[in-house]
């Protein structure tokens, strides 16, 4: 019915290939490539839509910055049970920005949670990309509770990154 070609290189519009380039290895490419959680990538989307129309920093080059160690608060499309389009339609872009902003715990508190494994620790760490936003947490039963509400899920693998690490939870954090 025709012929197959046997070709050398994969081609990808530039756009593709300046997201990949910047991105892979980092905790932005497990966010915003992963089929895990293509759903949240939407929504980062939506949040730098916000962040550039009103000159904030983006998340997306945030998490792709391999000077900015943090570790990503990451909700897999498993634990978002609607339909994307009502979730997205949920919030304004500006509330996924500040949702979003919540689940990237940056340093110190990167450092501090990752020492903090004894059982019924609480405690606090600094969250946000300027990191002046916190997080309350308690380690429990071998688990981490973010916020009284966002459980890690301790049956997925963490995800490590040149820039930090990810961690898939139960859900957003919106309170």
């Amino acid at each position: 019915t025709g012929l197959i070609w046997e070709v050398d290189i994969v081609l990808i519009p530039p756009s593709v290939g300046i997201l990949l380039a910047k991105t892979l290895g980092t905790n932005a490419g497990t966010v915003m490539i992963s089929s895990l959680t293509t759903k949240m990538a939407a929504y980062i989307q939506l949040a730098d839509m916000y962040a550039q129309a009103n000159n904030m920093p983006s998340i997306k080059d945030y998490l792709s910055d391999r000077s900015s160690v943090s570790s990503v608060l990451i909700v897999p499309d498993a634990a978002i049970t609607s339909d994307l389009q009502v979730q997205l339609n949920l919030y304004t872009n500006e509330e996924w920005y500040s949702i979003l902003n919540r689940h990237i715990i940056s340093k110190p508190g990167y450092d501090a949670l990752t020492k903090s494994t004894l059982q019924g620790i609480t405690g606090t760490v600094n969250s946000g990309l300027d990191g002046t936003g916190s997080i309350s947490f308690v380690y429990t039963d071998n688990n981490y509770v973010f916020n009284s509400n966002v459980t890690m899920l301790t049956n997925f693998p963490s995800f490590p990154a040149t820039n930090g690490i990810g961690h898939l939870v139960t859900g957003f954090m919106t309170t």
